[in-house]
This record gives structure tokens, C-alpha cells and sequence, in this order.
């Protein structure tokens, strides 16, 4: 068996999923990064005395970490029972307060508002592979498992690649829902992957979705962070976040592209701006002279 799935839908089963962890044993595997990537935003929006809940857990080394520095109440679930039964063995005795279980986040056991926290890091993706309608069903019901148990001011933090349709799908929600949004950037995860493989990957994205309770003619709030060390800033149109994360997206393609094969023949052209400017500040014209200039790499002029 393949890592990969030969169908984007299979990474939504219960088959795949225990194939993958027995074909892969008890070497963790993750997705977007790790915990010294992602621990200033996770520090940020989880509290060391929250009850924390990690859907689609798999043999991660995330929970652990946060166990390390302080987080003990934290309930971690899979739909495998191979990965389930490889972290109680792995965390039985070194971590006894971390609870780990065999259980679909489309339905599941635990009691309404348990959680002040849901920490989703590729379970989203995963069930989120194609845009069809049955898809939709079942993340609508993955939606509404979270809203369920997560208490009024608990959130639930997404780390996503963000492809056009579970952005659209995250906010439209959110929103209809009255909670609050805020998306951020994840540099330290994309700069470890450029620095590991050496190809410029898809940008990383954390999503913060606070839980309110609904009022009449209330907005709710959005906020965007694409620049490090930046507070997001609040948007007024959900649209700019869109149309920022999928300029975002396609530049890294188009850097992965020229990092991978000679550009000669083609025109690539690209322009830069600030976010808050409509109009560019820059244009880019890529030029790759393919007898003059070692293939695969370019010049900028």
C-alpha cells in the first residue's frame, strides 16, 4: 500500500486510515509542523488549565509536547484504532493524565460544552478532500460534533492549507454562526518544510474560530494576519482574506515551479503589493535564459 491514497476521498475512511498507521508503524507523522512551529500561536489561544480536545490526533507528536510544557487536561481522538493503541503505548506511562480514543469526531460521545478547546491540525483537510456534496454532509455534521462541544468562548483552531473551497466553507459557517474569526500565517511551519526538502511548499494557515453566542443584527468579528510578528488586523469584507490567501498560494506554486525546471519559453509575470493597497507596488518579470543560465534557475530583472 501506498502513503498516498489512489482516491482523495479514502483519506476520509476509517480503512485508510488504519492501513497507513500499521503500514507506517510507530514513527509519528504530521502535518503543517510540529510543535516548536506552531507554539506561539498554540500558546497564544490555549490556556495550560483548559480542557483541550485533539480530533484526528494520529501518532502526532503535538500532544505530548503540550503535555511537556504544562497541558494536562487534554483528550486526544482517532478514528484508528491502530494509532490509538500505538499512543497509549507510547504515552501510557510517561503521560498519564493524557486521555486517548478510538472515536469518529463526526459523532461523538462526550457531554455538550466539555471542551474550551478543539485543536484540528490535517483532520479538516483530510475529511475535506473534494468540494461534492456528500463531502459536505459530512463536514457539515463534523461542524456541528465541535459547535456541540466546545463551550460558549472555547475555540476551535484549524492548521489548514486552506484550499479555496474550506476557506469559503470556514468562514461562511463561522460567520452564520456569530462567532469570531481570525486567520494567521504560519511562517516557522513553511520555513522548516523549505529547509527540510529545499522546494518553497503551499503556505500554512492557522484558523482561530472563537465560539459566541448569537445575537440579533450582530456581525461577527474577522481578523487577518499574512505578515509575521504582525497583530491581525480586522477585514470588513471576507472576500479580501480569499483573494489574499489564494495569491499567496499561487506564488508559492509558482516559486516551487521554477525551483523544479527552467521557465525559458514562458512569461511569468507577477506583481507585488500590500495587502491594504489595491494597486501594486511592483512588478515582477521572471527571465530564464535557458543557454546562458544553469537549468532551473532564474534571473529577476
Amino acid at each position: 500500500m501506498d502513503l498516498l491514497p489512489s482516491k482523495s476521498f479514502e483519506f476520509s475512511t476509517t480503512d485508510y486510515w488504519e492501513a497507513f498507521f500499521k503500514l507506517r508503524g510507530s514513527k509519528s507523522f504530521e502535518w503543517y509542523g510540529e510543535y516548536p512551529e506552531l507554539s506561539s500561536h498554540l500558546h497564544k489561544y490555549m490556556k495550560p488549565k483548559e480542557t483541550i480536545l485533539v480530533v484526528g490526533c494520529g501518532n502526532s507528536k503535538l500532544s505530548g509536547d503540550l503535555y511537556d510544557v504544562g497541558y494536562r487536561n487534554i483528550t486526544n481522538i482517532d478514528i484508528s484504532k491502530t494509532a490509538i493503541k500505538q499512543m497509549k503505548s507510547l504515552h501510557g506511562e510517561t503521560r498519564p493524565e493524557m486521555i486517548f480514543e478510538e472515536m469518529d469526531a463526526l459523532n461523538m460521545t462526550f457531554g455538550s460544552e466539555n471542551f474550551n478547546v478543539v485543536f484540528d491540525k490535517g483532520t479538516l483537510d483530510a475529511l475535506f478532500s473534494d468540494d461534492k456534496p456528500e463531502t459536505r454532509g459530512r463536514i457539515n455534521k463534523f461542524i456541528n460534533e465541535i459547535d456541540r462541544v466546545l463551550r460558549v468562548g472555547g475555540r476551535y483552531i484549524v492548521v489548514s492549507l486552506l484550499q479555496q473551497h474550506i476557506l469559503k466553507f470556514l468562514l461562511d459557517t463561522f460567520i452564520d454562526k456569530g462567532w469570531m474569526i481570525r486567520v494567521c500565517r504560519c511562517f516557522d511551519a513553511e520555513d522548516k518544510t523549505f529547509k527540510e526538502q529545499g522546494v518553497k511548499p503551499l503556505p500554512v494557515f492557522i484558523v482561530v474560530c472563537t465560539k459566541f453566542k448569537k445575537l440579533p443584527n450582530s456581525r461577527s468579528i474577522i481578523e487577518f494576519s499574512n505578515t509575521p510578528d504582525v497583530l491581525a488586523a480586522r477585514v470588513d469584507d471576507p472576500n479580501k482574506i480569499i483573494n489574499t490567501v489564494l495569491d499567496a498560494q499561487q506564488m508559492s506554486i509558482v516559486c516551487a515551479g521554477l525551483q523544479r525546471s527552467s521557465s525559458a519559453g514562458r512569461e511569468i509575470i507577477f506583481e507585488v503589493g500590500k495587502g491594504d493597497i489595491a494597486s501594486a507596488r511592483y512588478t515582477v518579470y521572471i527571465v530564464d535564459k535557458i543557454n546562458l543560465i544553469p537549468k532551473g534557475s532564474g534571473a529577476v530583472v
